[in-house]
């Protein structure tokens, strides 16, 4: 019996799907998507068998776009029907963990045909019978709620065909007729006599169980086989020989295990279909989940376009050797690869169960995408965002955006920045090299490349060769790369050659320095704006100081100026200092006050600063005394007299 329910051929994929799992699942927080989908609302447990299920189909891509229609069916339907598909799981799981203990109880008994194997192997043929009843009779349930013409409508026809009333029925009245081993029932056999009035071509013909009355009648016996023979048929008689009595004993043992051979194989073959069937259900089961809290967020998903065009169809790449100038002459009228319409990352909005800034992706047949832009514009949000796009929509589900269309891959590789830690055995820059070479080792020109901030580790000069080198090779070969760099030299080096089948994204920025998070056509800008983070954390250090400040006085003598201590903007320096008088003078800097005392590390005593607002420089030159405090903290800002006591070395001696 085929389930069928996540290919229309065949039960799974046994290929090893990507190569490069766990760097997938790393990069792409795949951990975030499998913890949405593996538990369900008000348990607190995940069931290891969704997620891992789950897991495995969402690495191993599906190869045509007849494979992903036919799974987008079954899912769609799955979305539809979610508590007949929870159901169907819950009870399938439940037999296969039942099913299992009999299995393994049968299979400790020993030797099938011993005599101790006979009531295990009973029990399991028994609980078989009682499961597939079970489920024949909820698939009959829920038959008409499921569409007609779909993957599961097609599983339950099935499934009645072959074991329909007529055959349940059968299977049970085997089974029961079984119990003439448990109850000293009857059974008759046919044979011939062979060579020394030996049996010989031994057939069952019937058997049965003993009636309650029959039974109670029985334990009267002294012994089970003198039911064999009837006390008022004249022409039987009633048998007391022992030796004869140990045979007619085996020969119900030899009957027993040559029915339960007979239906040996079928057990087996139906464990096997109970296993499948409750795999592919826990991972509809998943996507019921997964999208269940989808909507519980009100969260948009789409079932994803899968164009027809190869991705590397030989209108759409670029000539075999040739550099970023080569591209092919005919743009206008390619198929599309990619689209896309208010794409997000689902990871990003599961956590805070709301919908995050999408982007937009025109459509275009281009197959390399360079991304630069702003410090923490969202550009690795972005490209997280496409790949998660583009392996569930490689394995038939859903995606998160409003719209999205794109080519099947069969491989994906992504390549993110690592954080350096005390497992590596190398550099960082060494690390990246060797995972970059594992790519290159086995990419194919059905592959599809992440590469956020590689090379970075390195200094902008080295990190652009190598990028422009790489980038290069996999755009002669017509390879999909989507790369998020902060490599200016090299990506404007690119720019300027103006290639026809790459794009160029930039994020976007705000006069005021403002992120919207929104990834844009543009040109690769001469900045990231890396200064706009650190002014943005200055003012928030000042705003937090001036809220502690008005909660204590001023500290230090006065609020921007503890000489003795130093620092930035009043940051460092007089915060820390200790407590002195009040400092008296125009705000926000202060003026004269006592000096600020304090302990190491940050400084010690000191005389305060003088001088008008706003730096404390302008006037009277700021005054004070060294720094006392340990190295590295102790003068940190005393030298320059503190960033607010007066710049340049107005502000004091040297701090030490």
């Amino acid at each position: 019996m085929h389930v069928y329910l996540l290919f229309k051929d065949r039960e799974k994929d046994d290929s090893k799907g990507y190569l490069s799992q766990e760097d997938v699942i790393d990069d792409l927080n795949i951990e975030v998507i499998l913890g949405f989908a593996d538990t369900r609302a008000g348990q607190t447990e995940p069931d290891p068998i969704i997620k891992e299920q789950f897991k495995n189909v969402l690495v191993r891509p599906l190869k045509t776009r007849a494979e992903v229609l036919y799974r987008q069916g079954v899912v769609a339907q799955a979305l539809d029907c979610k508590n007949e598909v929870l159901s169907l799981y819950d009870m399938t799981r439940g037999a296969c963990e039942s099913l299992d203990r009999f299995a393994e109880a049968a299979k400790n008994a020993g030797d099938p045909s011993s005599k101790g194997a006979i009531l295990p192997r009973m029990q399991y043929l028994k609980e078989m019978t009682n499961r597939l009843s079970t489920l024949r009779m909820s698939l009959s349930d829920i038959r008409s709620r499921f569409a007609v013409g779909n993957g599961f409508t097609d599983f339950i026809d099935r499934f009645s065909n072959e074991y329909g009333e007529v055959f349940d029925s059968g299977l049970n009245y085997a089974v029961q007729n079984l119990e003439f081993y448990n109850t000293n029932g009857s059974y008759t056999i046919s044979s011939g006599l062979g060579p020394g009035c030996k049996l010989s071509d031994l057939k069952v013909e019937a058997f049965s169980p003993l009636s309650q009355e029959e039974a109670k009648e029985r334990q009267k016996e002294s012994k089970w086989y003198s039911s064999f023979f009837s006390k008022t048929s004249a022409d039987t008689t009633k048998m007391r020989d022992d030796v004869v009595l140990d045979e007619v004993d085996r020969l119900k043992d030899s009957v027993a295990v040559a029915i339960l051979d007979h239906y040996s194989d079928f057990v087996e073959e139906q464990l096997t279909f109970f296993h499948n069937l409750r795999d592919q259900l826990a991972f509809l089961a998943g996507c019921c989940i997964l999208g269940a809290n989808f909507d519980s967020s009100s969260l948009i998903t789409c079932m994803p376009h899968i164009v027809s065009v190869d991705p590397i169809d030989k209108d759409t790449a670029p000539a075999e050797g040739s550099s970023y100038g080569g591209a092919p002459d005919r743009i206008d009228g390619l198929p599309t690869k990619i689209e896309a319409i208010g794409l997000y990352d689902p990871t990003l909005a599961l956590r805070t169960k709301k919908m995050p800034v999408s982007n937009d992706i025109p459509a275009t047949p281009n197959s390399m995408f360079i991304v630069t832009g702003a410090n923490q514009g969202g550009k690795s949000t972005f490209l997280r965002s496409l790949g998660l796009a583009h392996l569930m929509a490689d394995c038939g589900i859903f995606v998160a955006a409003t719209d999205f269309s794109c080519c099947l891959y069969e491989q994906m590789f992504t390549h993110f920045a690592r954080r350096e830690d005390a497992a590596m055995n190398s550099g960082r820059l060494e690390d990246e090299l060797k995972r970059m070479s594992f790519i290159i080792d086995n990419i194919t020109r059905k592959s599809i490349v992440l590469l956020n901030e590689s090379f970075a580790t390195t200094t902008e000069k080295e990190g652009s060769a190598i990028a422009r080198d790489l980038t290069g090779a996999l755009y002669a070969n017509g390879m999909t790369v989507f790369m998020v760099t902060h490599l200016l030299q090299f990506a404007n080096e690119i720019y300027a050659k103006r290639p026809k089948r790459i794009s160029f994204y930039r994020a976007d920025r705000r006069e005021d320095g403002a992120r919207t998070y929104k990834i844009l056509p543009g040109r690769p800008l001469d900045t990231s704006f890396g200064l706009d983070l650190y002014d943005d954390m200055l003012e928030k250090y000042k705003a937090e100081k001036n809220a502690t400040r008005s909660l204590t006085g001023n500290y230090g003598g006065n609020a921007g100026m503890g000489m003795g201590l130093g620092g930035m903007q009043s940051g460092y320096g007089a915060p820390m200092g200790g407590f002195g008088a009040p400092g008296m003078g125009m705000p926000p800097q202060g003026g004269f006050g006592a000096p600020g005392m304090g302990m190491p590390p940050q400084g010690g005593f000191g005389a305060p600063g003088m001088g008008m607002p706003p730096q404390g420089g302008f006037g009277a030159p700021g005054m004070g005394m060294p720094g006392q405090g340990a190295p590295a903290q102790g003068g940190f800002g005393a030298p320059n007299g503190g960033f607010g006591g007066g710049f340049g070395n107005n502000g004091g001696y040297p701090g030490q």
